[in-house]
């Protein structure tokens, strides 16, 4: 029987066929060297010392995620592409991959990598929020509960959580619930206008 570590190997190789297939489909010629790139570098170096690989990875990866901050998706695609070569199990790398995508209007790609991230850290909160914020963005009110009442569960006093709460629960029409949510975001962050504008919308609804 495979071990995890095999059975996650196998997953980060699915992934990357599926990524690299779906830019070949759409002429995404750029992003396929990129990946193909990507797995020369993961087969020359997955032999080499771990500690070295992961120290390799972590100048990438800020390097990455700092272009991704700045909003230069060209250059954070090429860093996050080294860092995921080096690391491909590490789910901090694959977050920014999935927020790499959801930048590029890509949110399917965004839910994949997710997905990932929350095999190998299933109590990352920053996964949740985000699988809730496509879900929200789909209209998809139900699902985008869920996802936001996970990360409210590991975080309790998170406002944006509870803000994002609020807005999912107006959508569904459920006002009394979206006020709890509400308040208590303003509670933990009084000074927040988004705060206050989406109050006044929940007070103004429900009359």
């Amino acid at each position: 029987m495979a071990g995890p570590r095999r059975r996650d190997h196998a997953g980060f190789a699915a992934l990357g066929l599926a990524i690299l297939r779906k830019a070949f489909a759409a002429r995404e010629f750029k992003n396929a060297v990129i990946y193909l790139a990507l797995l020369t570098l993961a087969t020359i170096f997955v032999a080499w010392p771990q500690q070295d690989r992961s120290l390799w990875a972590l100048d990438a990866y800020n390097s990455g995620w700092q272009a991704l901050e700045s909003n230069n998706l060209s250059l954070a695609e090429k860093k996050l592409a080294v860092a995921y070569a080096y690391v491909p199990e590490n789910p901090e790398t694959l977050f920014a991959l999935g927020n790499l995508r959801f930048a590029q209007n890509d949110p399917s790609a965004a839910q994949s990598f997710y997905h990932c991230v929350l095999n190998l850290d299933p109590d990352h909160k920053g996964a949740f929020n985000n699988l809730g914020v496509i879900a929200l963005d789909a209209k998809e009110y139900a699902e985008a509960e869920k996802w936001f009442r996970h990360a409210e569960d590991l975080d309790p006093r998170n406002a944006k959580t509870h803000f994002l709460l609020a807005k999912t629960l107006l959508a569904k029409n459920d006002r009394r619930t979206a006020r709890v949510e509400i308040d208590t975001a303003i509670g933990l962050k009084p000074d927040q206008p988004e705060f206050k504008d989406l109050k006044e919308q929940i007070e103004g609804d429900s009359q």
